[in-house]
């Protein structure tokens, strides 16, 4: 849990690092049976991740998962970002009464190669929502390779 007035427990009183995990795991903390032996060392807050500090919804998503590590806090990161842009944008075009997010600049944004990051594409809007402009054109099936023979 990323506050200090705030844990998890299951059932059998098992104090884990979020509602979402198991005892099972590594997530597992302590016990409430002994409270002051309770201790949450496992996490990263936002700020000591190099994508963060560099990232437009940071402060919207604050990290994603706090116990997340490698290839699954990427996802988690790339999962949350996408969805706070949208946050973003909304509350942007509330805020000004009908201006729209297209695109967000910078030397570095979230990961040393991108520059910048398209949000929401103009043509779209202006055709009242035609998933056409924006949407690949539907891919053609092909058939598959290996004939199926019933046991």
């Amino acid at each position: 849990m990323d506050r200090d007035d705030s844990i998890a427990v299951d059932m059998k009183g098992n104090v884990t690092t979020c509602q979402n995990m198991s005892a099972s795991t590594n997530h597992k903390v302590g016990h409430v049976d002994q409270f002051d032996d309770i201790s949450l060392d496992t996490a990263y807050h936002f700020s000591t991740r190099s994508e963060c500090p560099r990232c437009p919804v940071a402060q919207l998503c604050k990290g994603a998962c706090l116990f997340l590590e490698g290839e699954y806090w990427e996802a988690a990161c790339d999962n949350s970002f996408t969805h706070n842009l949208a946050v973003l944008a909304a509350a942007l075009y509330y805020q000004t009464q009908g201006l729209i997010l297209t695109r967000i600049e910078g030397e570095s944004i979230r990961r040393d190669y991108v520059t910048s990051i398209e949000v929401i594409n103009l043509g779209f809007v202006e055709s009242n929502g035609d998933m056409k402009t924006v949407a690949p054109p539907p891919r053609a099936h092909k058939p598959f390779p290996v004939q199926v023979v019933a046991a």
